[in-house]
């Protein structure tokens, strides 16, 4: 493909935050920026969803070039084509897994491709002739420099505590149907994803600020600018962007 816009806007230090909730598209791009060696991948495992879909209509008198005008009363969704990475594997099914993997609450309850019955399993082809990475990155060193922040975090410690108990409740084959054992195992959970759990002491290592054009733009909306810094203050104690900020900040000293 041509490049219509030639040139290099930022070759500085880039860290990619993602979770198991990137999928598709996003995992496309954290995916090739890491084959490429140009970002950093930090979080959990992503979705792994790698496939490119089609919506069609059931009633076959309609064609592509009628589907404005004529509209069809039920669809059928089809898996018409497979994403890859530019050295030939693909996300499907695995995800991308991050250079610095962090703990998720998303492992206690969402379900990810691999875990749909019908998924595509993936495979290899041939990798991307062009392709020519940049120098490797020094991954290894950030994870270790990181790790210890991230081994004495509450915040993490409380969350890897909480996705062992959930997984192991899901792995319980009995449930019990007891009106007060359903009430002290919800209220369990709910002790165990309360105060350790909501990271609310903004970091002293950085602050949160609107841009020029943001700040012009909450001046005419309250409602707006009251989400804004409720945003901004969540922003400010994540515990996540705070270890991509150290990242970041170790990885433009390298």
């Amino acid at each position: 493909m041509k490049d219509m816009n030639r040139g290099t806007i930022y070759d500085g230090p880039l860290v990619v935050l993602v979770n198991g909730y990137s999928a598709s598209a996003s995992e496309l791009v954290a995916g090739t920026l890491q084959d490429y060696n140009r970002a950093v991948i930090v979080g959990s495992p992503t979705y792994g969803k790698a496939t490119a879909q089609v919506v069609f209509p059931m009633d076959t008198t309609v064609t592509p070039e009628t589907l404005n005008q004529k509209q069809s009363d039920d669809y059928l969704k089809i898996t018409v084509s497979k994403l890859y990475r530019v050295t030939g594997v693909t996300a499907q099914f695995k995800g991308v897994q991050p250079d610095i993997v962090l703990p998720d609450i998303l492992d206690a309850y969402i379900t990810k491709e691999a875990d749909e019955p019908f998924a595509l399993r993936p495979n290899t082809i041939e990798a991307n002739k062009y392709y020519m990475p940049y120098p490797p990155l020094p991954v290894k060193t950030l994870a270790q420099s990181v790790q210890k922040e991230i081994d004495t975090s509450k915040y993490f410690n409380a969350l890897k505590n909480f996705i062992a108990w959930s997984k192991q409740q899901k792995a319980g084959k009995d449930i019990s149907l007891n009106f007060n054992d359903a009430l002290a195992t919800s209220d369990l959970a709910r002790g165990m994803t309360g105060s350790s759990l909501d990271p609310n002491i903004p970091s002293k290592k950085f602050g949160v600020q609107n841009n020029l054009y943001e700040i012009e733009r909450l001046q005419a909306d309250s409602y707006l600018k009251e989400v804004n810094e409720e945003f901004g203050r969540q922003v400010a104690a994540d515990p996540y962007i705070n270890i991509a900020y150290d990242v970041l900040g170790k990885l433009k000293t390298k």
